[in-house]
Order: C-alpha cells, then structure tokens, then sequence
C-alpha cells in the first residue's frame, strides 16, 4: 500500500513540474511580446509575482507554526528515498527543505526535525499522538541547542520557556562571525566544512570549532576552543583527519585542559620560590640570604655564625 502511495505521489510530483514548465514557456512568450508590445508589461510583472508565489510555497514551510499535528501538511511533500521509511521513521523533501518525521507510538508522540540542504540550522517540534498538540518547540546549530525552547501540555498550554543561552554570553551567531572574520569560514553553511559544540568544565563554558580540510576529503583539521562568556581564543591544535579517525590520543579540550593544569603547576612553583627565603648552607649549617651576602662582602672576616 505505501508503494503505491509513493508511486501517486510522485506522479502528482511530476505533473506539478511538468505545469511548471509550461508555466515557464508563457513567460518567454511574453518576455518576447513585452519587447515589441509595452502595453503587456503590466501583465508579466503580474504573471511573474504570481509565479513566484507558487514556487516558493513550499521553500517558506515552518513546522513551528503547525500547532496540531496533520499529516495531509505533508501530500505535497516526496519521499526522499535515499533512505529506508517505514512506518515509524519518515524521510520527506521539497526543494532544499528536507523534514523527518519519527513516530514513537510506545510515548504517543511524533517529533519533526526540519532543516535544508544548505545551511546548518535545524527546528525541532514533538506533537502529541492522542491531541495532536505541540508539545515541544525547539531550534538547534549543528547539536547545539539554542534559543528559547517551549514545552506545553498534551493539551498545547504552555508548561516551561528553557533558554538555552543562559550560560552563553557569547552567542552563536556572535561565534559565526568570530570564525568568518579570523578563519574565513561561515560555518551557517554547510559548504564551510565545519562543526561547532558546546560544552563545560569546572561551571566554565567552551565553544569548540572544528575546520575540515576544504579541498579534499581528508587532512589536516583545526580545532579551536573558545571561551563561551567573553569569545577569546583559548587554544588551537592541528590534527590529521583520515578515514581512520581523527589521529588524537584523547579529545582536543582534554589536551588544553592538560596544559592548562601544567601551567598551574609551574606558575605554582615561581610563586613558592618567590615566597620562600633564600638560604646558603655552608659547612653543614643554613645561612641567609643577608647573613651570606655580608659574608661574601668580607671574605677575610669571620664565617657567619
């Protein structure tokens, strides 16, 4: 039954473009007569808006406005048959936009995870099964949740508003435009080849950037830790990133951790040595930095007692 469904559906898919078309062909139509007949100039430009309307019907879909789940939102969509569906997991697509619906009939729930092929943003949005509420709202880059999140009732009334910004004074847009600006990477697209996170130590808040290899598959990589209250550059380390892995002992922020107590503990010993009286020992007693200096000064006077 889906097979056939599938095979409706695309048919459906084919006549829209082959319309489509023909749509494109009037235009030229009148793009020619425009030329030679000024009084149609109105009638293309109308033509033109109307056309463009359509076709960005479905590039301006929002799952955060679909407050009851339906799944008739989803006729116009095609399977994207790249990947197996089945009747808990569904993967759609319409132009660049792609959705993926996942069924959890166990917790009466369907949650929708919307993105595009061309950036590195993702809406995530979890319907009740039973109410067909909105129940969770939520927006993310890469794996980094961001934003505000909102999460309702089975009924829709909202519960809780989590932001999930609150530890991160340096945002992530103010992030994007750090590795644009000193690496040349907008990592708001997926063609920048890079990868972002968040993470903590200690109730302390790190960014960590990963910039692959532009040009070819594999390489060396950049890693970059940056400070997630004030965006500083706290360490960089190269690597080489092959299809055996990324060529690392341990993870980067491990290895700028480690540094960071080494440097401690130097900084720890320069400041005991400063604190602590200089002594000489000379002939089996301890003398002071003082007593030994008058000493050196009269070399013939008495040894310091």
């Amino acid at each position: 039954m889906g097979a056939v469904v599938w095979v409706i559906k695309n048919k459906l898919a084919l006549m829209k473009r082959l319309d489509f078309i023909k749509n494109m062909r009037e235009v030229s139509l009148l793009l020619f007569e425009n030329q030679c007949f000024p009084k149609n100039r109105v009638k293309l430009i109308s033509f033109l808006f109307l056309l463009a309307i359509i076709s960005c019907k479905g590039q301006n879909f929002n799952i955060h406005t679909m407050k009851y789940f339906d799944e008739k939102e989803f006729e116009s969509w095609d399977f994207d048959t790249r990947y197996p569906f089945d009747d808990e997991l569904k993967y759609l697509k319409k132009g660049n936009k792609r959705l993926e619906i996942l069924y959890s009939y166990k917790d009466k729930e369907v949650q929708i995870k919307e993105y595009d092929t061309i950036t590195n943003y993702y809406q995530w949005t979890t319907y009740n099964l039973e109410t067909k509420a909105q129940i969770q709202t939520g927006r993310t880059f890469f794996n980094i949740d961001y934003g505000i999140w909102y999460f309702y009732s089975k009924t829709g009334k909202l519960e809780e508003k989590v932001d999930m910004d609150k530890d991160y004074k340096f945002s992530i847009f103010q992030l994007i435009g750090k590795i644009k600006k000193e690496y040349d990477r907008d990592l708001a697209y997926k063609v920048s080849k890079g990868e972002a996170y968040r993470f903590h130590r200690e109730n302390r808040y790190y960014y960590k950037v990963e910039l692959f290899p532009l040009e070819r598959e594999y390489g060396h990589f950049l890693t970059i830790i940056v400070d997630g209250q004030t965006g500083e550059t706290l360490y960089e380390k190269t690597a080489m990133y092959s299809r055996y892995g990324l060529g690392l002992e341990m993870p980067v922020e491990d290895y700028y951790f480690k540094e960071q107590k080494e440097k401690q503990k130097e900084k720890q010993k320069q400041k005991e040595k400063q604190i602590s009286p200089k002594t000489t020992t000379f002939q089996g007693k301890t003398y002071t930095e003082e007593e030994w200096k008058a000493f050196e000064q009269d070399p013939w006077g008495k040894v310091p007692s």
